[in-house]
């Protein structure tokens, strides 16, 4: 499970160039992928996950529904507040 949660945490905070065609196909975009419009479509991708990473965080913390959340494992050191995780995930300063 760590690994596949760390390699969908390594793809969305740096998003390679087969995630970025993986996008744009599942966008539909209909033109031929090159070298030069995954440059330009890079960090348009870039603003889409972090606009839906957000969106989702938001979405499930205004319901209270969505995702259920990970099974509790006790552990002896205090967890890090969900807002600082949060902010952490999508790179933003505390």
């Amino acid at each position: 499970m760590n690994a596949f949660t760390d390699a969908i945490s390594s793809a969305l905070r740096s998003p390679d160039t087969d995630f970025v065609l993986y996008v744009a196909s599942k966008a539909g975009i209909q033109r031929q992928f090159n070298a030069r419009f995954i440059e330009s479509v890079t960090p348009i991708v870039k603003q889409a996950i972090q606009r839906s990473v957000s969106e989702m965080v938001v979405s499930c913390l205004s319901s209270g529904s969505g995702v259920a959340p990970p099974p509790v494992v006790a552990t002896s050191a205090q967890p890090e507040p969900v807002s600082a995780t949060v902010l952490k995930v999508l790179k933003m300063p505390t």
